[in-house]
């Protein structure tokens, strides 16, 4: 991939998800499970039934960790009764994007944004149901939603900490190499131990096998850390070596001279003290 590519952030492409009403519900379970299309979600009549299903997700005292779709349309009342937190969550976000589909005749419609990459795979994974995702002009004077690269682990696990902090304008570069080298130089100094980077490396190798579980979930973090591991070591290398020139430059005999300073001074000051309590008597 070009470095100008690598620098920039994912082109995005208007579109619209153009579907038979039978299939609505199916097409967009097919994108959820895509995860690459961000479609727009309007207020309406339909807004009812998800402001209904966002209160029985509160009645259950309940976060869901990720929303989850099933291929039937299930009963919220009984999603209800099973305690089922991240259907109801998955069923609110469904009910709110077919609230904002635009129907005409026998299909309905829904705008987006889509990577521009993904646009044929997408029409390859809807083709069975009628479905199509047509390319649209951007709006003019509106910013696409920003997408960062996930290719490979490394950068995937960088972009997760770039989006921590909120991800740039659409237009701006891509701060995600940029933001890798600056934080693991940055924890390589403040760790700058070979113990503290031993440490680190094997942290990082419970990351990679996932072990133990509790820390699983954070898999994507490994090479992050492993990165800070390598930079604490590589960057205490020079100290050692740095502390052995400078006591050779000063040499040992000024340090013995001043370590025989110290003890006079300490000397002179318990002779004070002892004529000072000989006066008291």
């Amino acid at each position: 991939m070009p470095w100008s590519e690598e620098l920039s952030t994912v082109p995005m492409q208007r579109v619209a998800l153009v579907a038979p009403h039978a299939a609505v519900r199916e097409s967009l379970v097919r994108i959820a499970g895509l995860g690459c299309i961000d479609l727009d979600s309007a207020g309406g009549p339909g807004q009812a039934e998800a402001s209904a299903t966002v209160g029985r997700i509160r009645a259950l005292r309940e976060s869901p960790a990720q929303p989850e779709l099933a291929t039937a349309r299930p009963d919220p009342q009984a999603l209800e009764g099973v305690g089922t937190a991240a259907l109801l969550a998955g069923e609110a976000q469904l009910a709110e994007r077919l609230n904002a589909a635009v129907h005409r005749g026998t299909v309905a419609a829904l705008a987006g944004w889509c990577p521009a990459a993904e646009v044929p795979e997408v029409n390859a994974r809807l083709g069975d149901l009628g479905s199509v995702l047509m390319p649209l002009r951007a709006p003019p004077g509106v910013d696409p939603p920003t997408a960062l690269r996930t290719t490979g682990p490394v950068r995937r696990s960088f972009t997760s900490l770039v989006t921590t902090y909120g991800p740039p304008r659409y237009a701006d570069l891509d701060p995600t190499w940029a933001a890798a080298t600056l934080y693991a130089v940055m924890f390589g100094m403040m760790f700058g131990d070979v113990g503290h980077g031993a440490l680190l490396l094997l942290g990082a190798l419970g990351l990679y096998v996932r072990r133990p579980r509790r820390i699983a979930r954070w898999h994507d973090a490994w090479p992050f850390v492993a990165a800070a591991a390598v930079l604490s070591r590589v960057i205490d290398l020079p100290f050692p070596v740095a502390r052995g020139a400078w006591q050779h430059r000063r040499g040992p005999g000024r340090l013995r001279h001043r370590q025989d300073d110290a003890a006079a001074a300490d000397r002179q000051m318990v002779r004070r003290r002892r004529h000072r309590l000989r006066r008291l008597r």
